[in-house]
Parts: structure tokens; sequence; C-alpha cells
């Protein structure tokens, strides 16, 4: 049986790779990421009210948080953003108060998926040394403002866009 490669897996039984994906840091084209990791959440609170049995009548909207975003990269590409965020805010030593858009573009077969990060600004940076075919790999760690994913059936994103809208009455 042959050896499965770990930079592959397959999706409808074609193999995908990081050549089926693109990745921009504020429109810009760039090949050097390895993983993304994020994850996004919303805390909701119940709501009460003064009846007996003490049962839950509703919950809040809740406050939409990106909790973790880890971008993987090789050296290189650190650098270059690093170098990037120094350009954009002016100081040649402050790389935390730059902000941007990450996004990530996968496309098999026809269906493409687009996730967008807004706001972006690291947070820290990881460093390890390590032999091996993960010795050259990177994570740095970002504040996210918003995450909004888009599809051919349109973008869906974890909050309520509703809320903006109408004043604050997401009914």
């Amino acid at each position: 049986m042959p050896a499965v490669d770990p930079q592959k897996f397959f999706i409808d039984g074609v193999a995908f790779g990081w050549r089926s994906v693109l990745c921009s840091v504020d429109g810009i084209p760039r090949r050097g990421f390895r993983a993304l990791d994020w994850s996004e959440k919303i805390e909701r609170e119940k709501t009460h009210q003064a009846i007996r049995s003490g049962r839950p009548l509703n919950m809040t909207f809740g406050e939409y948080d990106v909790d973790a975003l880890t971008l993987t990269m090789l050296p290189q590409e650190k650098q270059w953003l690093k170098a990037y965020l120094r350009d954009k805010v002016g100081s040649p030593s402050s790389v935390v108060r730059a902000s941007f858009v990450f996004q990530i573009q996968l496309a098999e077969n026809g269906y493409v998926i687009t996730s967008t990060f807004n706001g972006c600004k690291m947070k820290t940076q990881k460093g390890s040394l390590k032999i091996g075919p993960e010795s050259a790999e990177t994570p740095v760690d970002l504040d996210c403002l918003y995450v909004v994913e888009k599809d051919a059936n349109g973008e869906t994103t974890m909050f309520d866009d509703l809320r903006d809208q109408d004043g604050g009455v997401g009914f």
C-alpha cells in the first residue's frame, strides 16, 4: 500500500493541495502560506423574566468574536509580511499596529470558496527549531475583526448583519 502524502487529501476523489489555493494580503497575491486555522464564536446569554419556573424565554444576539486565527507560513513569507506591515504603518520597528485583509480562495472542479479575514493585525509570532519537512514552517497568530465566507450560494457570516442595518432589532 503506497504511503499517503500528508500534503494532499481528496475532495470528491480529486487531490487537493496548495496549488488549488490562492492567498492574498491586501489584494497582493502570495504563495508562501502552509496552513490556516481559525475559529469563530458567538457568546449568547439566556434571558429570563419573573416567572415561577425559571425557564429561559430567549437568548441575546450574543457577542461575535474571531477567537483564534493562525497563519503558518514559510520564513521568507513571514519576513515579507513583516516588511509589508512596517512599510504600511510607516514605522521601521512596529508591525503590530498595521491592519490588513487576508483572503484565501479554494477552487476545485469549478467550485470556488473564498474566505476573507478583515481587520487582521499581528498578535504573536512563534519560533521553534525542527528537523524534517515541517522545519521551514512558522506560525503567526493574528487578531481579526470578522470573517466573511463566500461561495456560489452567496456570503455567509457568523454574525447578524441585520442588527447593523435596522438599528439593533434583529427580528
